[in-house]
């Protein structure tokens, strides 16, 4: 199972289920994630990120966002 990291609560899985908050992504990336998938037979969920934010340092250089999920393992790709 991959996992993608977009930006709260909503997620949508590879076979176009929309979990969580009811809500789905569509788009360029999406398309291409999904033949992609199909292609190479994995499976993917796309959730937005708990804070919302792509990811910037903090005055402490301590990174959030999409950066923060990536650094803390919990999220494979952004």
């Amino acid at each position: 199972m991959m996992r993608k990291a977009l930006g709260e609560n909503e997620a949508l899985t590879s076979g176009g289920e929309v979990g969580d908050g009811g809500v789905g992504f569509e788009g360029f990336c999406v398309d291409v994630l999904h033949e992609i998938a199909s292609i190479v037979g994995f499976r993917y969920t796309i959730r937005v990120v708990p804070d919302g934010k792509y990811g910037a340092p903090n005055k402490r250089k301590e990174w959030n966002g999409m950066v923060r999920q990536l650094i803390d393992e919990v999220k494979e790709i952004a």
